[in-house]
C-alpha cells in the first residue's frame, strides 16, 4: 500500500512477489508526483484499492504504476510479467 511519502510492504512480501513489489509501489509513489496529491488520493488511490480487491493486475491505474516505475528503474527494472504487467 502507498500513501505518499510511505510504502507500506506486508512482512511476507518477498514470499509473493520478491522484490517487484517495491517498484511497483514506488510506480504509485510516481504517480502521486506526476499528478498531485489531490488527483492521487481521490481517483488514483481509490481505483488502485479496487484494482487489489479484484485482483486486477491490467487495471490501467496499476499498468500505469508498472510502466513508470520500469522508466525509472531502467535496466534494473523488475516490471513485466504477469503480476507488473506494462502493458
Amino acid at each position: 500500500m502507498v500513501v505518499p511519502p510511505f510504502v507500506f510492504v506486508a512482512r511476507d512480501y518477498r514470499e509473493f512477489y520478491g522484490e517487484a513489489i517495491l517498484q511497483h509501489g514506488y510506480g504509485h509513489y510516481l504517480q502521486f508526483r506526476k499528478y498531485g496529491a489531490w488527483k492521487y488520493y481521490f481517483s488514483i488511490a481509490p481505483k488502485s484499492i479496487l484494482a487489489a480487491l479484484r485482483k486486477d493486475d491490467y487495471d490501467p491505474v496499476e499498468v500505469e504504476a508498472n510502466q513508470l516505475a520500469h522508466a525509472y528503474f531502467g535496466e534494473a527494472s523488475l516490471m513485466g510479467g504477469r503480476y507488473f504487467p506494462l502493458r
